[in-house]
């Protein structure tokens, strides 16, 4: 069975499984662009060598199928606008997107024609399929230069702080996708500070109760897969009702990553 991708409106343990399921199906590797090859829609990994880890061998050549997300980096990183391959795969016009997407990594046959095969590498974030005959999942093309931060990692980290904090905050929702990760966490102080501020900054303003939509702040933080820039070092911001962490591991308040 394919890998899970997305989730709405989770219970934080449903997440959590989800998280660890997707941590065991993982797969990074950085191929050139001459081992990627487009085909009904498809992209086929060849001359990879086989990933040693914890887990032992794992065999990364194979037929991959790429998300929204892969196709917008794909079309990136090829000068493809994304829009129009978007569109192909709404028309199910798999032979133009192999045809745009093998045009520009590997160059054309025909010699009177310009442009050459891409000479870059990049890296590649999957999921290995769950059967022999079932694709993969590709979820990023990334620079080869970018480090890799999961939405595990984001999630413990952001979960390990509340503990340290010592925070009464309960997560009360969890939404993943392709792209990002959020989780809703309700902090009853927050609430009632919110509310006490409320009062006492303007006193030409209605108590907060008889507004409409008057309800308590819920904190909104935001995790996804995407790797960050190797080199770059991680940017925190204090917290505020709306803060975010350029280094994708979010706070209690409100944090945000990118990815896949």
């Amino acid at each position: 069975m394919s890998i899970t991708t997305c989730i709405r409106h989770a219970e934080l343990g449903d997440l959590v499984g989800l998280l660890n399921s997707q941590q065991a199906a993982k797969l990074d590797v950085v191929a050139p662009a001459s081992a990627l090859r487009a085909r009904d829609g498809l992209l086929q990994l060849s001359g990879i060598d086989p990933v040693l880890d914890e887990r032992g061998f794992t065999l990364v050549e194979g037929w991959y199928r790429p998300t929204a997300a892969a196709d917008a980096h794909l079309g990136s990183k090829l000068k493809i606008p994304v829009p129009y391959l978007k569109w192909l795969r709404g028309q199910s016009r798999t032979d133009l997107y192999d045809a745009n997407i093998n045009g520009l990594l590997h160059g054309s046959h025909d010699p009177r024609l310009p442009g050459r095969g891409d000479d870059r590498s990049f890296l590649l974030r999957l999921f290995t399929s769950g059967g022999p005959d079932e694709p993969g999942v590709l979820r990023a093309v990334l620079s080869d230069r970018y480090g890799i931060i999961d939405n595990l990692d984001v999630l413990t980290a952001v979960l390990e702080g509340i503990r340290q904090a010592d925070a009464d905050v309960s997560v009360r929702s969890c939404d993943l996708t392709e792209a990002s990760m959020h989780c809703k966490v309700y902090s009853p102080k927050a609430a009632h500070w919110h509310r006490a501020s409320s009062t006492t900054t303007d006193p030409r303003s209605p108590p907060p109760n008889s507004r409409p939509n008057a309800a308590a702040p819920q904190a909104n933080w935001r995790g996804g897969a995407r790797s960050r820039p190797a080199k770059a070092a991680p940017i925190s911001r204090a917290p505020s009702r709306s803060c975010s962490l350029g280094s994708g591991s979010p706070t209690p308040k409100s944090a945000t990553t990118r990815s896949p």
